[in-house]
C-alpha cells in the first residue's frame, strides 16, 4: 500500500480487515499502522532472521530489539531497574514513572524501557563536562533529520522529536553535547 494515495489506502485497509477477517493470513509489510489494524500476531524479521514475534500489541508496543522499536516508531533503552527508573550501562539514569505498574519490577533486574521521541526534551548541557543532570542522558548529537514541523535529533543512544524552533533558537547542530531528558510518564519499563 506503501504507493498509494493517502485518501485510498483506509478505505483499503478497511477492506483487508472485512474480508480476512476469520482468516489466516500472511502480510508482508513495512507499515506498523497495517501491522496495528490487520494482524493479530506479527512476526518481525531483521536480516532474514525471526527477532520477535507474539501478539501485535506487545510486540510493537514493548519491543526487544532496537529494530522492532525502530519499525513501532520508538526510542529503546536498556540498562538495569532501579529505584527511580533505569540505569544505562554507562551509569546514566533515566527516571520512569512506574506508580502503574500493574507487577512491580525489582531492583536490578534487566529492563528496557519504551518511549516516542515526541516525549523526550533537550536541554543544554552545563558545560562542565561533569555528568549530565539527574534524569537525563548526556550525549553528542551526531544527527538532524528534519520531519514536517519537527527535527528528529540523533545521538548513538536516544533520539528526540524537537520542533525547528526551539532547535533554531538553542543553535543546536552535530557535534554539540546535550541532555536528553525523558517524559518519566511517557515510558514504559519491562523486564528484558
Amino acid at each position: 500500500m506503501a504507493a498509494l494515495d493517502a485518501t485510498v489506502a483506509p478505505h483499503l485497509r478497511r477492506m483487508l480487515r472485512e474480508q480476512l477477517r476469520g482468516r489466516t493470513t500472511v502480510l508482508v509489510t513495512h507499515e506498523v499502522l497495517d501491522a496495528y489494524t490487520l494482524a493479530d500476531r506479527v512476526i518481525v524479521l531483521d536480516a532474514g532472521r525471526i527477532v520477535e514475534q507474539g501478539p501485535t500489541a506487545e510486540v510493537l508496543e514493548r519491543p526487544r530489539t532496537a529494530f522492532t522499536a525502530d519499525l513501532a516508531g520508538l526510542e529503546l533503552l536498556t540498562g538495569v531497574r532501579t529505584a527511580r527508573g533505569l540505569r544505562l550501562p554507562d551509569g546514566a539514569e533515566v527516571e520512569v514513572d512506574s506508580s502503574a505498574e500493574a507487577d512491580p519490577i525489582p531492583d536490578g533486574v534487566a529492563v528496557a524501557c519504551a518511549f516516542r521521541p515526541s516525549r523526550v526534551e533537550i536541554r543544554d548541557a552545563d558545560g562542565s563536562g561533569g555528568p549530565s543532570a539527574s534524569g537525563a542522558v548526556r550525549a553528542t548529537i551526531t544527527d538532524l533529520e528534519p520531519r514536517g514541523d519537527v527535527v528528529r535529533v540523533r545521538s548513538a543512544v536516544i533520539t528526540a522529536d524537537v520542533a525547528v524552533q526551539q532547535l533554531a533558537a538553542a543553535g543546536w547542530s552535530t557535534g554539540d553535547v546535550v541532555d536528553f531528558v525523558v517524559d518519566p510518564r511517557a515510558a514504559v519499563l519491562y523486564p528484558r
